[in-house]
C-alpha cells in the first residue's frame, strides 16, 4: 500500500511539466492552479505535491507564493499539502508551515548543507522535513537539476539517514516528464541501499506503472508522485488512488 500523490509544478504562476528538467522544454496545462488542484481533490487524493520551478532555480519562493497559499485553502480538511523548490532557510520552512503545509521537501539545501538541514529535522521534526533527492545517472542534482550536487546517490542516502531524515521524494530525472513508465529497477537499486522511506516520482505513463509498484508491494515504497500521466488522460486518479491503497 502506497500514496499516490498528484502534483502540481508551478512555473511563473502557470502548472506546467518540463521534460527531463529542462526549463526551455515545458508545456503548459493550467493558468489556475487552484482550480486545477480541485481535481486532485474530487478524486480523493489525500496528498498533494506543489513544487515551485521559479523557486528552485532563483531560490527567491514570493513568485508563487500566493498560488501555493490558494491551494493550501481549498485543499484545507480534505488533503494535506507537500511542497519543495527552493526552501533554503529556516525561515522559508516556517513560512510554509505558516501557510498551512504539512511538510516540506528541501532539496538543494540538503546537498549544500547537510548539518544544516539536520537542523531542520531536529527543530521541526522529521515528519514535516522530507530531502528531494533528484538523480541522474547515478548523480545527484540540484538548483533545479542544473548542477550536479557533489555526491553519488549512496553516499547522499548515507548522509540523510545520519541527519535524522526518514522519507525522501526520489525523482529519476531521466524519466521525469518523458511518460515513458517507472522504472522499477532504479528504485530497487534505491531501496537496496538505504533504509529511507522513498516517494517514487518520475516517469509515470499510465495504471501498469501503479500495477507494477502495487504488485513489487516493497515496504519502504510510501508513495508515487504521478503528474503529466495524469494531465495528458493516461491514469484516472481515483482508480489509481484506489489501486495503490487495496492491501496485496
Amino acid at each position: 500500500m502506497f500514496e499516490i500523490i498528484p502534483a502540481i509544478d508551478l512555473l511563473d504562476r502557470q502548472v506546467v511539466r518540463l521534460h527531463k528538467g529542462k526549463y526551455e522544454d515545458k508545456k503548459v496545462y493550467s493558468d489556475n492552479p487552484p482550480l486545477f488542484a480541485e481535481s486532485f481533490l474530487d478524486a480523493g487524493a489525500n496528498w498533494i505535491h506543489v513544487v515551485d520551478l521559479n523557486a528552485a532555480r532563483s531560490g527567491k519562493r514570493d513568485e508563487n507564493a500566493e498560488i501555493l497559499a490558494s491551494i493550501v485553502d481549498r485543499a484545507k480538511g480534505r488533503a494535506r499539502v507537500q511542497t519543495g523548490g527552493g526552501i533554503r532557510s529556516q525561515a522559508d520552512i516556517e513560512a510554509c508551515l505558516a501557510l498551512g503545509v504539512s511538510r516540506v521537501i528541501i532539496g538543494t539545501k540538503a546537498a549544500r548543507n547537510p548539518e544544516e538541514l539536520g537542523s531542520y529535522v531536529r527543530s521541526f521534526g522529521a515528519d514535516r522535513v522530507l530531502a528531494g533527492v533528484d538523480v541522474s545517472l547515478g548523480r545527484v542534482r540540484v538548483q533545479g537539476w542544473e548542477e550536479d550536487g557533489g555526491y553519488g546517490t549512496e553516499e547522499f542516502f548515507k548522509i540523510l539517514e545520519d541527519q535524522g531524515i526518514g522519507e525522501i521524494v526520489l525523482t529519476n530525472i531521466i524519466s521525469d516528464g518523458t511518460l515513458e513508465g517507472v522504472s522499477i529497477p532504479f528504485y530497487q537499486d534505491a531501496v537496496s541501499k538505504t533504509r529511507l522511506r522513498v516517494i517514487v516520482s518520475g516517469g509515470v505513463a499510465g495504471m501498469s506503472d501503479v500495477e507494477n509498484l502495487a504488485r513489487w508491494n516493497h515496504r519502504a515504497i510510501s508513495g508515487m508522485i504521478v503528474g503529466k500521466a495524469y494531465y495528458e488522460g493516461r491514469i484516472d486518479l481515483a482508480e489509481a488512488i484506489q489501486r495503490a491503497q487495496k492491501p496485496q
